[in-house]
This record gives structure tokens, C-alpha cells and sequence, in this order.
């Protein structure tokens, strides 16, 4: 999981550039893999990475990954 928005910020910008809708949605990859072991160790609440985004009820962890 990353733990800053560099991935996110980068594909707005080009879509922004482009104007290519079909640009930012990889970003959607990055927040449905939180919480599933499959595919990349889990790196727990500190990483918002110890559940789903969807089920996950309260801000955990360090704030610019909350953000």
C-alpha cells in the first residue's frame, strides 16, 4: 500500500492533461486492495491497511494515509 498520494495525484493531473476519463481509474485499484492479503503482505492499522476501505469505521493509523 502506498502511503502517500503521489499514485493518485499523478493520474488526476494527466487526466487533467489528457482529458482522457478512462486515465484515472487504475486509482480505484489502490484503495479496493486495503485490507486483502492477496497480492501484498498486510501492513496493518498504521497503513489503513488492516481492512477493507468499506468497512473500515473509524481514522486509524498515520493521518496522510487517512486523508
Amino acid at each position: 500500500m502506498p502511503g502517500h498520494e503521489e499514485v493518485e495525484i499523478g493520474l488526476v493531473k494527466l487526466y487533467r492533461v489528457t482529458g482522457k476519463q478512462e486515465v484515472p481509474e487504475p486509482r480505484a485499484l489502490l484503495p479496493r486492495s486495503a485490507g486483502h492479503a492477496a497480492g501484498h503482505k498486510l501492513y496493518g492499522p498504521y497503513s489503513q491497511d488492516h481492512a477493507p476501505v468499506v468497512e473500515q469505521s473509524s481514522a486509524v493509523g498515520h493521518a496522510v494515509r487517512a486523508a
